[in-house]
């Protein structure tokens, strides 16, 4: 993930854009309504990505000691691909070893006997590969993770995109506020 941006910046940037320049009674500029459009695509782009919000598919809290993984219903965490029980996790403190790996688990493309893992706090985690899914290890204060993304979730296989509505020649809401504020004499 190259963008380590917000989704909502450029989004906040045209409705400053659209709001400042209502303020100064200037228009918004002339692609307004071809900036909108294409800021639309890339977010479902993004949405939509391998590692997009749409692929994720759970995160799992670990526990210390041990946490198998697998996709039959004994695992702690249960995956919705893979071999019945296909390695463990094991927590001790803030660190993740991966053990027991089954066949065609991979870290970072390689087949490991065993892996201690990095976690997102660490800059860029490890990438823990079954199948179509891939999990990673993330760390929030005290707490320590597996977040999971399917390739083939259903939420992004069927995504078509957000609801929007094209901007008008009458403008954003933001400009008919300011509109509207300029209009109205405030006493205090």
């Amino acid at each position: 993930m190259s963008d380590k941006r917000a989704p909502g910046n450029t989004q906040s940037v045209l409705l400053l854009t659209a709001l400042s320049a209502t303020i100064l009674g200037t228009s918004p500029p002339a692609d307004f309504a071809r900036v909108t459009r294409e800021w639309r695509l890339n977010q479902v782009a993004a949405l939509k990505r391998d590692r997009g919000w749409l692929s994720v598919a759970g995160l799992f809290w670990l526990d210390e000691g041990e946490n198998s993984f697998g996709s039959d219903s004994a695992p702690k965490i249960r995956l919705p691909d893979g071999p019945p029980v296909a390695g463990s996790f094991t927590r001790r403190g803030k660190e993740v070893f991966l053990e027991s790996p089954a066949e065609g688990v991979t870290v970072n493309n390689s087949v490991p006997t065993a892996a201690a893992l990095s976690s997102d706090s660490a800059g860029r985690p490890d990438s823990i590969r079954v199948g179509r899914l891939e999990m990673n290890v993330m760390q929030r204060g005290d707490r320590v993770g597996i977040r999971l993304y399917d390739s083939q979730a259903e939420s992004r296989t069927k995504f078509k995109g957000g609801r929007g509505s094209p901007p008008t020649r009458s403008g954003s809401f933001a400009q008919s506020l300011c509109r509207t504020i300029r209009q109205k004499q405030f006493q205090y």
